[in-house]
């Protein structure tokens, strides 16, 4: 979004510094919340094979 001009930013980081820094707090937000975030993810991602009609090899 900075590229194209729709947000200004002066800080230092890089889009894979961010993207880093979001999964680890969302990593360690479920750890404080006691949420098991790989079963989450395992069960979201089935869901949205399905929704998809995605076939997955095995």
């Amino acid at each position: 979004m900075t590229k194209q001009g729709r947000y200004y930013d002066e800080t230092p980081y890089t889009l894979e510094q961010k993207l880093s820094e979001n999964i680890w707090w969302l990593l360690e937000l479920s750890q404080r919340l006691d949420i098991d975030i790989l079963t989450e993810m395992e069960n979201f991602l089935s869901d949205k094979e399905k929704q998809l009609n995605v076939r997955t090899r095995k």
